[in-house]
């Protein structure tokens, strides 16, 4: 539906927010040390790198930030 295997490669979407973006991870690169990715949000209807927001370098530190993304 949202064209991400061909728009976004190596973007593992995980979740939804709510209106319609994804929270992804960045796996284009090789997981770091401690098995992590970066986690990106994208609108859906903009769903590529370019307009992409990096969120964390990690989902745990995602999770401690406990904000949403902007934009």
């Amino acid at each position: 539906l949202y064209d991400l295997p061909q728009a976004m490669p190596g973007a593992v979407p995980f979740a939804l927010d709510g209106a319609g973006g994804f929270y992804l991870f960045d796996a284009r690169q090789p997981a770091s040390a401690d098995g992590e990715y970066p986690v990106l949000h994208v609108a859906g209807d903009a769903a590529t790198y370019a307009d992409a927001a990096r969120l964390a370098d990690t989902f745990p530190e995602l999770l401690r930030q406990r904000t949403a993304p902007q934009g």
